[in-house]
C-alpha cells in the first residue's frame, strides 16, 4: 500500500527538521516550493499525503493543492497555516478539499498523527475504490456472460471484435482495450429483447428498414444496461452514436469508430448465417450506401490478406 509523504515548504531549515523527525516513521520526500513539488511528483511518481505550507512566495499552498491534484487526484493534502491565514484556509477547503489544517508552530506528535491519520484516509479511499471496480468488473462480466448465451446464435463478442480490429487496421488505426470492451457491450441488450426483435436480426435482410431499426434497440438496451455502472457513460453514449451513424469516415478521412463497430456487427451477423465473403461484403455494402466503394475496396483487400 501506497505511503509515501511529500513536505512542500519554502524554509529549508523547517524541511529538514521534519524530514529528520519524521523519517523512521513514514516513507518521506521533500519540495523547496510548489514547482519543486510538480517536478517530484512527476519524476518520482505517486504520493499518498502531501503537507504543505500555506504562505510560500511563486505557487503559494492554494495554487501548489490545485496543480498536485491535476497530477494525482487521490491526494490527500495537510495545510500549516497561521493564524492569520483563516480567509485562505476556507478557500482552500473549498478549492483544494484540504483533509486537516495545522496551525504553525505546531509539535511534531501533532504533525505525526495528523500524517498517520491521512495515511488511513487514503488507505480506505483506494479499498473502497478497489471495491467499486471489482464490483463493476463482475457487472460487467455477468452481463457479458448473459449476452453471450442469449446471442449464440446471433453474432458472437469475439468475431464483432475480429472484424472490427480488421476495419482499423485497414484505416490504419490502432485497437484499444476500451474497443474490445464496447464490442463486448454491444450485445449485452440482447437479452432484453423480444422473441420477434431476436427473430429480425437473425432473418432479416441486412439492408431493411426491420434489421436497421431492431438493431437501434439493441444499441439504446445495451446503452442503458450499462449506463448507471460506475464510469461505463462513455460507452453508453457511444453505443447510442453506433445505433444511427452511417459514414464510415468523416470529411477529412478519419475512422469513425462507431460506423465501424456497426459494421462489425452487421458483418458478424451475416457471416454466421452462411454463405461466401463475396456474398457477405455485397450484403454489407447494400446495407451501408454512406461507405464508398474506396473503403470497401480497402476493406476486402486487407480481409483477404489476414484470411
Amino acid at each position: 500500500m501506497l505511503k509515501r509523504v511529500l513536505l512542500v515548504d519554502d524554509d529549508t531549515s523547517l524541511l529538514n527538521t521534519l524530514e529528520r523527525n519524521l523519517c523512521m516513521d513514514f516513507d518521506i520526500c521533500t519540495a523547496e516550493g510548489g514547482q519543486q513539488a510538480l517536478e517530484k511528483i512527476t519524476s518520482e511518481g505517486q504520493f499518498a499525503v502531501v503537507v504543505v505550507d500555506m504562505r510560500m512566495p511563486g505557487m503559494d499552498g492554494v495554487q501548489t493543492i490545485q496543480s498536485l491534484r491535476a497530477k494525482q487526484d487521490n491526494l490527500i493534502f495537510i495545510m500549516l497555516t497561521g493564524n492569520q491565514d483563516s480567509a485562505t484556509a476556507i478557500q482552500a477547503m473549498n478549492v483544494g478539499r484540504v483533509f486537516r489544517f495545522l496551525n504553525k508552530p505546531c509539535n511534531m506528535a501533532e504533525i505525526k498523527e495528523a500524517i498517520q491519520d491521512a495515511l488511513n484516509t487514503f488507505q480506505e479511499k483506494a479499498a473502497e475504490k478497489d471495491m467499486v471496480l471489482s464490483t463493476m468488473r463482475g457487472s460487467i462480466n455477468m452481463l457479458t456472460d448473459l449476452a453471450a448465451v442469449h446471442s449464440e446464435s446471433l453474432a458472437s463478442a469475439n468475431d464483432i471484435n475480429s472484424i472490427y480490429e480488421l476495419i482499423l487496421t485497414t484505416f490504419a488505426q490502432p485497437a484499444r482495450a476500451e474497443d474490445r470492451m464496447l464490442c463486448k457491450l454491444l450485445l449485452v441488450g440482447v437479452a432484453s429483447l423480444t422473441e420477434p426483435d431476436k427473430i429480425k436480426l437473425s432473418s432479416a435482410a441486412l439492408n431493411s428498414l426491420a434489421f436497421h431499426e431492431t438493431f437501434a434497440k439493441l444499441c439504446d438496451a445495451s446503452s442503458q444496461m450499462v449506463s448507471n455502472l460506475p464510469r461505463f457513460k462513455p460507452f453508453s453514449a457511444l453505443l447510442q452514436q453506433t445505433a444511427t451513424t452511417s459514414q464510415l469516415t468523416d470529411g477529412t478521412g478519419n475512422l469513425q469508430r462507431p460506423t465501424a463497430l456497426k459494421i462489425a456487427f452487421y458483418w458478424s451477423v451475416q457471416s454466421n448465417r452462411g454463405g461466401t465473403i463475396d456474398s457477405t461484403i455485397e450484403s454489407l455494402k447494400n446495407a451501408f450506401p454512406g461507405v464508398s466503394r474506396d473503403e470497401w475496396s480497402k476493406i476486402e483487400v486487407v480481409h483477404m490478406a489476414t484470411a
